[in-house]
């Protein structure tokens, strides 16, 4: 599989640099609980891409024609989603590699064609986590199960190679989901392992805190 051929390049997650001189910083820590909307990421639309509110995370379905004889209905795993992430961001794919290597990977019935798997992609750009500048995710309330989120759209994401300088790769959105999948590249694993234990111990806290107050 091209997975094993693939080295990636990984820039500590609280700076980010681009062409043109152009960088964001993600917020600092002491907006963690707070509902300050500067705790958006900034710059982006000096990178070629449109910033939306903060958007109600939803179950992504693929209404797609991958299905040779029209629309299939069949939701994508969580771990198939986070693969296509991990394959446009981390591995920088193209969508005809993405394709290949989905396929190779979890096979091909039901079967995923490129439209599919974009509109998938392009479906879960609505609701993206918002961290802070250490990795921890920021929460409106004290006994929310899952963050504030965040909306990007690219206006050309396919053509447009900069997303895979974004820093909205697997290792920032779940870092906390990548450590168990064998796919994931081991330095990888390691250079998210910081992230991935943050974030794991602030849902185990949530989980325990909502049991405690009764709360399903």
């Amino acid at each position: 599989m091209l997975l094993t051929k693939i080295s990636v390049a990984f820039q500590e997650p609280s700076e980010r640099n681009f062409p043109n001189g152009c960088h964001w910083t993600l917020p600092s820590i002491d907006m963690r609980t707070s509902n300050d909307q500067s705790c958006r990421l900034p710059g982006i639309n000096e990178l070629g891409l449109d910033y939306l509110p903060p958007f109600q995370a939803q179950s992504v379905r693929s209404s797609s024609p991958d299905g040779e004889n029209g629309h299939i209905n069949e939701k994508y795993t969580t771990e198939q989603g986070d693969f296509i992430i991990y394959a446009v961001h981390d591995l920088a794919l193209d969508w005809k590699q993405v394709e290949a290597e989905y396929a190779a990977l979890f096979g091909t019935r039901p079967r995923r064609n490129r439209q599919g798997v974009q509109g998938w992609y392009y479906r879960s750009n609505l609701h993206i986590p918002v961290w802070d500048s250490e990795g921890r995710l920021i929460f409106n309330h004290e006994n929310d199960p899952e963050p504030q989120s965040q909306t990007i759209k690219c206006r050309d994401a396919v053509k447009d190679k900069r997303k895979t300088r974004l820093g909205l790769g697997l290792g920032q959105r779940y870092p906390e989901r990548a450590m168990k999948y064998h796919w994931v590249s081991p330095q990888l694993k390691r250079e998210w392992q910081d992230w991935a234990l943050k974030r794991q111990a602030q849902y185990d806290t949530r989980k325990k805190r909502r049991r405690r107050c009764g709360i399903v």
